[in-house]
């Protein structure tokens, strides 16, 4: 039950670290478009 969040099955690097309940901290390279980022509609993303 608890292996499919085991970092050894996990296929590409974490995409986000939460430094609170709303605010969120893009990491390893991953960015989001202007697109994209316009569906976000709570808290922040650095």
């Amino acid at each position: 039950m608890d292996l499919f969040d085991e970092p050894e099955t996990m296929r590409y690097d974490i995409p986000t670290i939460a430094k609170s309940k709303t605010d969120f901290e893009l990491i390893n390279g991953w960015t989001i478009d202007k697109n994209s980022a316009r569906y976000l509609n709570r808290g922040t993303i650095k």
